[in-house]
């Protein structure tokens, strides 16, 4: 089956997935990411992937790659009073992995690939739809490329979401909200656990890493940045003093983290791993495919 050229705006994770699963129906698959090379990937450090991710990257062949470099969540836990909520069943989990990771192996699938090419340090500035162009700037000059089929994967400001949403339906610059993450490492808090506080305006959280290692998120309102990220981010501190200290009920009072385990549990138990659906949100991937099966299109695996 060939079906021309598929651009996709975005060279994160989604975009390459898209490129990925995408590749046998087109002749030509161009990825467009903005940042540089090294920096593709966006901006977080970590990602959560439930059944319908895990499901996407098994149909590329990388979801045991992928897992080698994940860690288990089985559940969230208030990081002020310890009390902990799983997410399914005993064995449910979602898998937090680094985005660096994943990027990294998405990548080299990709570029392994003949029929797919991924450019780098290209911003898509506009899309003309009746003439099926993307107006691309990139490090040489303005550059217009066709397609047959594109895809936005390039995040919450998107240029390709905002050329077919009327001005009055963008709204997500208006959000009084900002979302920001830092690197935080050996904290003793469960390690088998997404980790919160909050106080009703500020909500700090955390998923566990490899190695100890985890990325904690800030999400906070608009122009609080100067009273929260101070030197020593002394402000957050002082809304949270739990969060950093070794003496909260995280690490003082819950239970020993459980032995992660991947594929089948005890021989007693006779049944595997379930990977939660119900805990995330549907993956970006997901609308997508639904718009493809009513077109007559089958996903590339069972």
């Amino acid at each position: 089956m060939n079906r021309g050229r598929l651009v996709i705006a975005g060279g994160g994770p989604v975009g390459l997935v898209s490129a990925l699963l995408l590749r046998p129906y087109f002749a030509q698959v161009t990825v467009l990411e903005r940042n540089a090379a090294e920096a593709a990937g966006g901006r977080s450090l970590q990602l959560v992937l439930g059944e319908r991710g895990l499901h996407a990257l098994r149909c590329c062949g990388l979801d045991q790659q992928v897992k080698a470099q994940g860690v288990p969540v089985y559940g969230r836990m208030d990081g002020e009073t310890g009390a902990f909520t799983p997410y399914g069943a005993s064995d449910d989990a979602i898998l937090a992995v680094s985005r660096v990771a994943l990027q990294s192996i998405l990548e080299q699938a990709v570029d392994g690939l003949e029929g797919i090419e991924r450019r780098s340090a290209v911003t898509v500035a506009g899309v003309d739809r009746t003439a099926k162009n993307v107006h691309c700037d990139t490090p040489l000059g303005p550059e217009i490329l066709g397609y047959d089929m594109l895809i936005g994967a390039d995040g919450v400001r998107s240029v390709v979401a905002e050329s077919i949403l009327e001005e009055e339906e963008v709204t997500l610059d208006k959000l009084p909200l900002v979302y920001r993450e830092v690197p935080v490492a050996n904290v003793g808090w469960r390690s088998d656990a997404f980790v919160y506080w909050s106080d009703g305006e500020v909500m700090v959280g955390s998923f566990p890493g490899k190695e100890g290692r985890r990325g904690l998120f800030v999400m906070h309102p608009r122009g609080a940045e100067h009273l929260l990220f101070n030197e020593g981010n002394t402000g957050l501190f002082a809304r949270f003093p739990a969060w950093h200290s070794s003496e909260t009920p995280c690490s003082k009072h819950c239970p020993r983290p459980r032995r992660a385990r991947w594929g089948p549990r005890p021989a007693r138990a006779g049944r595997p791993m379930r990977w939660s659906s119900s805990a995330m949100p549907p993956t970006p991937l997901s609308p997508l495919w639904a718009r493809a099966s009513i077109r007559g299109w089958k996903m590339p695996c069972a």
